[in-house]
């Protein structure tokens, strides 16, 4: 795979979900078997910090290095020893430099509590993965499917832990609109999209905090029926449609340099995309509409081919996915106002 999207599994009888990406497998029951399957069953430890030529620690810094992570093939397979069979482990990498006061929190005691929710309802594994070489790891779990405007959306959570202190274990809000698999994690004004909870070891801990995530992701949900409610009945006319684009992707300023024209054809091209998005079947009876708008605009960033494909494209469509994407939040602040 990718080096920035490093391992990934998911599970179920569908075809590929979150846009291609990862291997499927038969469903995890528990924490660890998810980990397992997305090869995520390793270690960090704080190493020891020297300068080049030194035999002097840094003093107050560790190394956070990853250690006992497996080598997988492009197809998602862990790749094994032609001698012994057994998987070929990766060399150690040092994920982050941190303070020796920073507290690592193993991926098991990370995801650990998920394992209530799991065993509480109708909560699945649905995911699980790595990207950055193990700074950011997640579990995605799939929550029972609701019907939202005669749509069926199956709301997922997403619960991430970073080893490069970027975040704690913070969970995400993801509905997805099952007809066009069009990920809708919008910015709600009534409702938390993503929150972090604590790392809990005991196992009245663990329940608790695993009933409050389920309050949030119940609220969120809530919320999320209300704006497409409220949207769906708001009409517009083409004019405004117009007008909705050209503020939600704008045109730079008039000028005759190749950057500015390169930039007038980039969104140019935005705009003929999202308008073939808003002309699709699956979108026919929400067409005029607030709620038709929101949906051909995460069509064209989310399914769209990019103008070019970097490196990192896969691992920022990817984190836009779970973790939110400013653009539907700009069109969520714009379509407010008309």
């Amino acid at each position: 795979m990718s080096h920035n999207l490093e391992s990934m599994f998911f599970s179920g009888e569908r075809e590929k979900v979150w846009h291609g990406l990862g291997k499927q497998v038969d469903g995890a029951l528990t924490s660890d078997d998810a980990l397992v399957a997305a090869g995520l069953d390793w270690n960090v430890e704080a190493r020891e910090v020297f300068l080049p030529g030194s035999s002097e620690p840094i003093p107050g810094y560790r190394a956070i290095t990853r250690v006992g992570a497996r080598v997988f093939n492009d197809l998602g397979d862990p790749v094994l020893d032609d001698v012994t069979g057994e998987p070929i482990v990766q060399p150690e990498a040092v994920l982050s430099v941190m303070s020796d006061k920073y507290a690592i929190v193993q991926n098991r005691e990370a995801f650990s509590f998920v394992d209530d929710l799991i065993g509480g309802g109708d909560v699945r594994y649905d995911t699980a993965g790595s990207l950055r070489c193990g700074a950011v790891v997640w579990v995605l779990a799939k929550m029972p499917e609701r019907y939202i405007l005669g749509d069926k959306v199956e709301p997922f959570l997403c619960f991430s832990n970073s080893h490069d202190g970027s975040s704690g274990v913070r969970v995400c809000m993801t509905p997805v609109r099952v007809v066009c698999n069009n990920t809708l994690n919008l910015a709600l004004g009534t409702a938390k999209r993503s929150w972090t909870t604590r790392h809990v070891g005991r196992i009245g801990d663990k329940l608790e905090e695993a009933r409050f995530t389920l309050q949030l992701a119940d609220e969120y949900m809530n919320g999320f029926k209300q704006l497409a409610e409220k949207y769906s009945a708001a009409a517009i006319s083409d004019e405004q449609y117009r007008e909705i684009i050209e503020e939600i992707f704008p045109l730079p300023p008039t000028s005759d340099n190749t950057e500015n024209a390169r930039k007038v054809k980039n969104i140019q091209h935005l705009w003929n995309l999202v308008f073939t998005c808003y002309c699709m079947p699956d979108i026919d009876q929400f067409r005029k509409t607030k709620w038709g708008v929101i949906n051909a605009i995460s069509d064209a960033i989310y399914h769209g081919a990019p103008l070019r494909t970097t490196d990192g494209y896969r691992e920022n469509l990817w984190a836009k996915s779970i973790g939110g994407n400013a653009i539907l939040d700009r069109a969520v602040s714009v379509l407010d106002k008309f």
